[in-house]
């Protein structure tokens, strides 16, 4: 597939954030922190959990002064 069909079939199967719940398991680093900061991105409210309580502390730091 190329990259053009590829970058359309993205943009038709994302599903809009906006006002919806979202859960993620281990959301204080790596591909589960990515996950949080796209999900608020896109205008989820999102619970992440993790066995990190400072680093979930930090990213909720930074998701509020990024949302400023």
């Amino acid at each position: 597939m190329r990259a053009a069909q590829l970058s359309r079939l993205e943009e038709n199967t994302m599903l809009p954030l906006i006002g919806k719940n979202v859960v993620v398991i281990g959301g204080s680093r790596g591909v589960g922190r990515r996950v949080v900061e796209a999900a608020i991105g896109d205008g989820a409210r999102v619970l992440a959990v993790a066995r990190q309580e400072e680093r979930l502390r930090q990213l909720a730091r930074e998701s509020r002064a990024s949302r400023s």
